[in-house]
């Protein structure tokens, strides 16, 4: 469900929240399915994000890596 590089906390963030919805981990019923499937979407849409932003970051640390050769 996590993307790769997803920190522990964020995790246990998510975790946290599902369990206030009601869910529950061990026999996997869930007391308010709708909410908990917005509390995931809003968190996968977060991760994406910070997934986009160290993207850019990692492309624009290349070009300068190139750049940084021809001199």
């Amino acid at each position: 469900m996590f993307a790769l590089g997803t920190s522990d906390t964020q995790v246990a963030a998510v975790e946290q929240e599902l369990y206030a919805l009601g869910l529950d981990f061990v026999t996997e019923v869930a007391v308010q399915p709708q909410k908990m499937i917005k509390v995931m979407n809003a968190h996968s849409a977060q991760i994406r994000g910070d997934l986009e932003v160290s993207d850019q970051i990692l492309r624009e640390q290349k070009e300068l890596d190139v750049s940084s050769k021809d001199f």
